[in-house]
Formats: structure tokens, C-alpha cells, sequence
């Protein structure tokens, strides 16, 4: 999220990204997750499907533990994992 305000893509969303997610974790069921060397091994057995590097970590985050994405990004669709649009 902060990498997409940053460039202009959220451009609604009224705070940086750190204090959103400072005000809303809580408010939620969402938790915050650990980046791992296995995560970060897993990008490389990835399909090219995506060129997106940061999406690609998440996708091999997602994919090694079991979770789903939510996104409405095609690409992202395209991986042999579970997607909420």
C-alpha cells in the first residue's frame, strides 16, 4: 500500500499507509505476517507470470503458507492459489 500511494495509485487513501494499517490491524481479523527465507526461496520456483517482484513475493508467501490474496490483479489470479476479489 505505501508503494502504491507513493506512485499515485491510492490516491483516497487519507493517511500514510503506516498509520492506516496502525489503526485498522486492530479493527480487524487480519494479522501481520513474518517474511521468511522460505518465502523468499519460493519466489524463485515461480511461473513468469507476473514480472511485478513484490507481488511475486507475495504470491510465494501466500502459496507456501497455505493462504489466500486479496487482489484484482489478474496476474496475481493466474498462480495456482486462492484469490478474494
Amino acid at each position: 500500500m505505501a508503494i502504491k500511494r507513493r506512485i499515485g495509485k491510492l490516491k483516497d487513501l487519507d493517511r500514510p499507509a503506516v498509520e492506516w494499517f496502525e489503526t485498522f490491524m486492530p479493527k480487524s481479523r487480519m494479522i501481520q505476517l513474518p517474511l521468511t527465507a522460505a518465502h523468499l526461496g519460493a519466489v524463485e520456483f515461480l511461473p513468469p507470470n507476473h514480472n511485478d517482484p513484490f507481488d511475486r513475493l507475495l504470491v510465494a508467501q501466500a502459496r507456501h503458507d497455505g493462504l489466500a490474496i486479496v487482489t484484482r490483479d489478474e496476474l496475481v489470479a493466474q498462480y495456482e492459489i486462492d484469490v478474494v476479489w
